[in-house]
């Protein structure tokens, strides 16, 4: 069998085919690459999805409210996380807290800061204290940045840094590492559990009535972009486990306060006094038409009263160029019409006739033939003498012979 011919072609196309494929098959290493996806814009809104999506793999049921008056109708053995930005508060609410926890519920919430008031963690026996300044430039845990700066959410962070906190929450053998940013710190006369960190106690837990209340100077540990990291989960849990017989967790979503109730209760005076400016603006910019006057009878203008308003309207508000125009205009169409050979003839020779034929000074002449452009009142005031002089000239009135019309001439 030869090479050359049909079946050695095909059987070497094979045979190369055979070995690229082989050398591939050799050489191909297959890697798995991980690629960062940036959060979603849910994931920046709900700050605790990811701890629900963590309650839902451990098959415990959660829920939401949206005003801590609802606190009363959660069903029993349950726990109501309640983080900080609480505004608003109605007796109604604390007392619905209270008579919650005083049922047998469990209650986690998160001290507001220090330089804001926190009516209701008062109303529950627990106490807040300033914190020492804690240096956490060096860190992640730098808010929101954060987010832009870690590309995964579950790498653990050194055990060194201070906002770390080791947490043996029952009695295990090897304490939790957790995220605790220190903030203000936390007291109460009965408390049957504190963790405590270099400044003073962040976490702890007292009994009211039936219930469990644990106050938490910092819950961030059970957010998205942190429950992930160390044993932030693994705390949280546990926490949620002291409630007795757990069987809800429910979540209080603070909502922003609105605009307009906001600025009504914050900033009545401002918004008077913005209205009465842009009222002020607006009368300030009307018109003003003066007092009314009657109106005037049923009788009809002549002509010539219409072009003397129009005239005089034309003359107050500048328009003398538009005046004169006119006026010469007219008067040298009247010239033409009493004399066709006028167009006909050369602009000198045309200046030259109106000065001779109708005693006009040259520049009024000019002013007839090549258009008028004049704005001085007194200059205009000359012009229009010399085209009524025209005019009557035409008309066959001697009239502007008289000692009167000349001396207007200049």
């Amino acid at each position: 069998m030869s090479l050359r011919g049909p079946l050695g072609q095909i059987l070497l196309v094979l045979a190369i085919v055979t070995l690229l494929g082989a050398g591939f098959l050799h050489f191909y290493e297959k890697q798995s690459i991980d690629d960062w996806n940036p959060p979603s814009a849910r994931v920046l809104f709900e700050p605790y999805l990811a701890a629900e999506r963590l309650l839902t793999e451990l098959e415990m049921p959660f829920s939401q409210i949206g005003s801590l008056q609802d606190a009363v109708d959660l069903p029993a053995h349950s726990a109501l996380i309640v983080p900080a930005g609480r505004v608003g508060l109605t007796d109604q609410a604390r007392a619905s807290i209270r008579q919650f926890v005083r049922d047998g519920g469990h209650l986690l919430i998160e001290s507001e800061r220090w330089e804001d008031p926190d009516p209701l963690l008062e109303d529950l026996g627990v106490t807040r204290s300033e914190a020492p300044d804690v240096d956490y430039d060096d860190h992640e845990w730098l808010g929101f940045s954060s987010l832009f700066i870690y590309q995964d959410p579950t790498e653990s962070v050194d055990v060194d840094d201070p906002a770390l906190l080791l947490v043996k929450w029952h009695a295990q053998t090897d304490p939790l590492v957790v995220t605790s940013l220190g903030g203000d710190l936390l007291d109460a006369d009965d408390a049957i559990r504190r963790i405590d960190g270099d400044d003073g106690t962040r976490i702890l837990q007292r009994r009211l009535g039936e219930g469990l209340i644990t106050a938490i100077n910092d819950i961030s540990f059970a957010q998205n972009w942190r429950i992930g990291r160390n044993d932030n989960a693994e705390l949280f849990w546990q926490i949620l486990n002291d409630t007795p017989d757990l069987a809800h967790v429910a979540w209080f979503r603070t909502k922003p306060p609105q605009l307009w109730p906001w600025l009504r209760s914050n900033a009545f005076a401002v918004l008077i006094s913005v209205a009465l400016l842009i009222a002020l603006f607006i009368w300030h910019g009307l018109p003003r038409f003066g007092p009314l006057q009657a109106d005037p009878g049923n009788q009809r203008r002549r002509l010539s009263d219409h072009l003397s308003a129009s005239g005089r309207f034309l003359w107050s508000a500048g328009q003398r160029a538009n005046l004169s125009r006119a006026t010469a205009a007219c008067a040298y169409d009247a010239v033409a019409r009493r004399y066709p050979h006028l167009r006909s003839m050369g602009v000198a020779d045309q200046i030259e006739f109106l000065a001779k034929r109708f005693a006009l000074p040259p520049s009024h002449a000019s002013a007839l033939v090549n258009g008028s452009q004049i704005d001085d009142a007194a200059e205009l005031i000359r012009l229009t003498r010399s085209c009524r002089h025209l005019h009557r000239a035409l008309a066959g009135t001697q009239a502007d012979s008289t000692d009167e019309d000349r001396k207007d001439q200049p």
